[in-house]
């Protein structure tokens, strides 16, 4: 049995209604002044903008089968028929606007919008204003008087309602006959009605872009945010608030202490909201820059046949390179008091960034007495990566060592390089591979684990563990990956909060070792795992079989 088109609009604005319905307005109430971002300029519009017009407004869903039966009627119904009239019979004009609801895809949204021929479309995402009119579902179509001093109605009041649309011409009769109805203005005015305004939280029109930066070269993070102000900002670098920047745009020096996340967040009386983390990360093509010296001698052969160049880390951070075919070596001493090594191949630049840094000072758990190390918590960004990257972080253990003299028989060992997080941006979105099996990613503030988005990973990721106290946020953000594990851990996060994932389509719990080859077994995952809000734990995760 076929159902009628008006029985498949019913069944398809129902199924999307809640439970319980927010208050809406009705034929003949005024309609309250609202602000939303048009999608091609990015600026903010208001409803009074069309004061002097009879406004018609469509929220659509570019997937919506309704609103693509009613887009080519209302283009043909309404738009050109006004046009071609120059108004309605009382010679006003009549404005269509159209509203889109869906967040994201926005290639589907813009394809929607040339294939019927949209003229302003407005974003109205979280249906702050959608929901005054109608409560669930789509097209939602309203009609409001713009024309102050009518003779027939009110500056701004609401003509006509309605949610769903059939595949007839009867609503195109009813749009027409409300349009109609507007009368001219009367011979004395009455004073000019402004609409209330409708507060709308903060959302995000233009997010800061990840950028790398030649040392001293000035750099400039920049976002655009919509919704009822008044906003307040604040900047902040890897979880830290930058004293000072309080407004939408921020400028600095690039230098390798300044590399990390940037994220700027939004505040108004009706909400707070964040942007993604921008990644900055320094450009060069000498050795090392910043708190950094090149040891000698250089170019030295590994047993297992690698070519090395070492770099001491003397200060809080420092950038670096590596020769063609060979790999740079940074050494400091985590918060454990373990010596760590982040080694590096291939295109692009690795920044290192100390928290909590003291030193430069001897290793109390290691016979080193000729060497100074800074000790502190990692941060690492890599910019300017290709295919041919590859990054690899571990604890200094006698597991991998070459001189087991290093070695305190008195000492236990931490045998785990802890650190912070890892960042990495690609000229062509690709990475090989990441190996921090023997890494531990823990932080209080900021995010902590690996955040790469969009980059896709040639070759394994080995991660230890990942664990956020306080505010921090657990993060695993690729664009694609085939072999992801987490090696050892069991990704508990002691502030509750999820570990926020995307890209992944298996993660696998395997076991691991510490540095000095002692086994840390295969765990069962204890976190929540989402993408986007949503929960894909039990769709990515692999445990361990016991």
């Amino acid at each position: 049995m076929r159902l009628s088109p008006i029985l498949l609009v019913l069944a398809a604005t129902l199924a999307l209604a809640p439970a319980a319905r927010a208050q809406i307005y009705r034929v003949g109430e005024t309609v309250r002044n609202f602000t939303l971002t048009d999608r091609a300029t990015g600026q903010p519009v208001s409803l009074a903008d069309f004061a002097g017009k009879i406004v018609f407004l469509e929220w659509f869903a570019w997937w919506c089968p309704f609103c693509q039966a009613a887009a080519p009627q209302v283009r043909s119904g309404i738009v050109d028929y006004y046009a071609s009239r120059g108004g309605n019979p009382a010679g006003l004009p009549v404005l269509h606007v159209s509203l889109n609801l869906q967040p994201g895809q926005e290639a589907d949204a813009q394809r929607f919008i040339n294939s019927y021929g949209l003229g302003q479309t407005l974003n109205d995402f979280n249906r702050a204003v959608a929901n005054r009119f109608q409560i669930g579902g789509q097209p939602i179509f309203a009609i409001v008087n713009g024309v102050a001093n009518s003779s027939s109605h009110r500056q701004w009041e609401l003509l006509l309602t309605q949610l769903g649309y059939a595949s007839t011409q009867a609503p195109i009769a009813a749009f027409r006959g409300a349009i109609d109805s507007v009368q001219a203005a009367q011979a004395v005015p009455p004073p000019v009605v402004v609409p209330p305004a409708i507060a709308v939280p903060p959302t995000i029109a233009t997010a800061p872009r990840s950028a790398a930066a030649a040392v001293g070269e000035a750099v400039t993070f920049e976002a655009l945010a919509a919704g009822t102000g008044p906003f307040t900002y604040r900047w902040t670098r890897n979880g830290t608030t930058i004293s000072g920047a309080s407004a939408a745009s921020l400028t600095f020096a690039s230098s390798s202490a300044n590399a990390g996340t940037y994220v700027l967040g939004v505040t108004s009386p009706h909400g707070t909201v964040a942007t993604a983390p921008a990644i900055l990360g320094v450009a060069t093509t000498a050795k090392v820059v910043g708190s950094g010296r090149e040891l000698s001698p250089a170019n030295i052969v590994h047993p297992n046949g690698n070519i090395f160049d070492q770099i001491l880390l003397e200060g809080p951070a420092a950038s670096f390179t590596a020769d063609s075919t060979q790999i740079t070596r940074l050494s400091f001493v985590d918060l454990q008091d373990d010596i760590v090594q982040v080694e590096f191949s291939g295109a692009g630049t690795v920044s290192v960034v100390l928290d909590a840094v003291t030193g430069p000072a001897t290793p109390v758990n290691y016979t080193q007495p000729t060497v100074a190390y800074m000790k502190g918590h990692a941060g690492i960004v890599v910019t300017g990566a290709n295919e041919t990257s590859n990054l690899s972080i571990f604890s200094v253990g006698r597991g991998n060592a070459v001189n087991q003299a290093l070695f305190r028989n008195e000492v236990t060992y931490d045998g785990v390089a802890d650190i912070a997080f890892v960042a990495i941006s690609s000229t062509d979105g690709k990475f090989g591979g990441l190996r921090a099996a023997n890494a531990s990613f823990f932080a209080t503030r900021g995010l902590t684990g690996l955040y790469a988005p969009g980059v896709a990973f040639n070759g394994p990721i080995f991660i230890g563990d990942i664990a956020a106290a306080d505010a921090a946020a657990p993060t695993i953000a690729i664009g694609s990956g085939a072999d992801v594990r987490i090696a050892g851990g069991d990704l508990l996060q002691s502030n509750g909060r999820a570990v926020e994932v995307a890209g992944l389509v298996q993660l696998k719990f395997t076991a691991g070792s510490t540095s000095h080859n002692g086994a840390l077994p295969a765990r069962t995952n204890l976190a929540r795992l989402e993408e986007n809000g949503v929960d894909v734990t039990a769709q990515i995760v692999a445990n361990p079989t016991l």
